[in-house]
């Protein structure tokens, strides 16, 4: 039983809850060889950056304030790369305004939520996006309360614990990241508190938790979802539960072997913006989107002339446009979104050797030598750079 007057037996709890979940953790089933592992270390470091900011410095309703995760480093849960994902503890009968300067913003998702969805239990109690809002003179004013009432707002149930915001980031270049801010309207006590040891325990209680239930949970989960019966074969979209409502998710996991290439194809969907990205097995994180090609979206896709999208997975340079690099992953997971999405169509893949891949893209299909290659992952990186503040 820990003394949680003691410092130094909640410290010492607290990380020997960790030692535990990463030895568990690094035997799953799963973990099979030094990349795994040393990846799973990561990932370890990686939820107890996120979950320490979530439950230490962050977790006050009272005193609300927005912080971003899932971005570069703190990845978990098949993060959007298209995303700057924010979050913020609320009070479910507190009132708050959500405001910022939303100019040249495409789209942001609004959600108020209870649970993680590693945690078992997630519910989306109400959303919004910002297209559905009154933003005509590029201003944001977002009210969060359990009331009805007059202009934009989210309703809170008794048992809403955060705000969540997605600001979709398409076009890396020119898409606009705000910069938002969160006050309480009612009750905001801003008088200064003097931390203590029983506080402090009840946090760190709250941060190992949280780690304790996601990292078994994804390893779980990506262990389920890979069939060897199946891989390389893309599923069809559905919106699963504890998930946004207006994105609808699809994908499968790649088996490739050197000299392999996975060819997908699909009519682009009618939506708001769509996106195919990989994600790592088995940690469920995505891939290094800042330094190589990893992902496309909608305004980075190349369409050929007959109006469809063809993309190549594989582990070596293709030579065309939407080459989504593995990494040299023999296997992970690649996932694609249809977000507020008209159409839904399931993409069609085959696997083919690298050597005969021209043969089944049309004759036009553009060639994209090692210059163009290298300006290509430059742009991406100056573009990942300024969307987090490297």
């Amino acid at each position: 039983m820990v003394d949680a007057t003691d410092a130094a037996d909640v410290w010492g709890d607290f990380c020997a809850r960790l030692d535990r979940l990463g030895r568990q953790v690094l035997a799953h089933e799963t973990v099979t060889g030094d990349r795994e592992r040393a990846d799973g270390l990561r990932a370890l470091s990686r939820q107890v950056v996120f979950a320490l900011q979530d439950a230490v410095e962050f977790s006050d309703g009272g005193r609300p304030a927005l912080f971003r995760y899932d971005d570069d480093v703190t990845k978990w849960g098949g993060p959007n790369v298209d995303n700057n994902y924010l979050r913020c503890a609320v009070d479910p009968a507190g009132t708050y305004r959500l405001s910022g300067d939303v100019t040249g913003c495409r789209e942001i998702l609004f959600s108020l939520n209870a649970g993680d969805m590693q945690l078992g239990h997630v519910v989306i109690h109400d959303e919004c996006c910002l297209s559905d809002l009154a933003t005509d003179d590029g201003r944001l004013e977002l009210t969060i309360s359990p009331d009805q009432g007059p202009g934009d707002r989210l309703r809170s149930r008794p048992d809403t614990a955060r705000l969540t915001i997605r600001v979709y980031v398409v076009d890396w270049d020119h898409d606009t990241v705000p910069a938002l801010t969160i006050e309480r309207l009612d009750g905001d006590d801003r008088t200064p508190r003097t931390l203590d040891v029983v506080t402090m325990a009840k946090r760190l209680d709250a941060t190992a938790a949280w780690i304790e239930g996601s990292m078994p949970f994804w390893l779980d989960y990506m262990a389920r979802a890979d069939r060897p019966e199946v891989r390389n074969h893309l599923g069809a979209p559905v919106t699963p539960q504890g998930g946004a409502e207006n994105i609808a998710y699809g994908g499968g996991f790649w088996d490739l072997g050197p000299d392999d290439a996975l060819l997908v194809e699909f009519e682009p969907p009618t939506v708001a913006t769509w996106s195919v990205q990989t994600q790592t097995f088995p940690w469920f994180e995505s891939g290094d989107f800042t330094e190589r090609p990893t992902s496309v979206n909608d305004r980075q896709a190349h369409l050929d002339a007959d109006g469809r999208v063809r993309l190549v997975v594989s582990h070596r340079d293709p030579g065309v446009p939407n080459w989504i690099d593995t990494e040299g992953r023999p296997t992970g997971m690649l996932v694609y979104r249809w977000v507020k999405a008209a159409t839904t169509p399931t993409p069609d893949s085959r696997l083919l050797r690298l050597d005969e891949l021209r043969a089944h893209l049309p004759s036009d299909h553009p060639v994209v030598g090692a210059e163009g290659r290298r300006q290509a992952l430059a742009s991406r990186r100056r573009a990942a750079q300024r969307r987090f503040r490297r």
